[in-house]
């Protein structure tokens, strides 16, 4: 099996894991779980690829956690995101590689509801600012 198609899989298989967990925290807090953030953020430099994330739920306004993964579009690397957002909207939460050399580094931001922008620190590529976007997956349910 490819490299790319293993870190592939195992991308997904992560996704569908933290979202499972993400729907549970939601359910539990009685926030919608039909709302995602996520994006692509431009390359720190030419010769690093984009990175892609994907947040689970963050209703605005309130304290909750932020999970969710990162992941370099070269498919050379996965990262967790774990961190908090504060009901100030204040957003702060950390990268870990997980799997390759995944994004790993410091993010700092803001989400409130009209728009969720965020800055990844960390060393190399794992540079990055992104306006997150609001995702309303078709389908409608949980």
């Amino acid at each position: 099996m490819r490299k790319s198609t293993r870190l592939a899989t195992t991308a997904f298989s992560i996704v569908t894991a933290i979202g499972l967990m993400g729907a549970q925290s939601a359910r539990a807090q009685d926030v919608p779980t039909n709302d995602y953030y996520g994006g692509r953020s431009v390359a720190s430099q030419p010769t690093c690829p984009t990175v892609e994330w994907h947040l689970l739920p963050m209703p605005v306004g309130v304290a909750t956690n932020v999970n969710g993964i990162a992941y370099y579009s070269d498919m050379s690397g996965i990262s967790i995101i774990r961190g908090t957002v504060a009901p100030s909207g204040m957003v702060g939460a950390t990268l870990v590689s997980v799997s390759g050399n995944g994004p790993a580094g410091a993010v700092t931001g803001t989400h409130t509801a009209g728009a969720t922008k965020v800055v990844l620190t960390g060393n190399g590529c794992a540079n990055a600012t992104l306006d997150l976007q609001r995702w309303r997956p078709s389908g409608g349910g949980d």
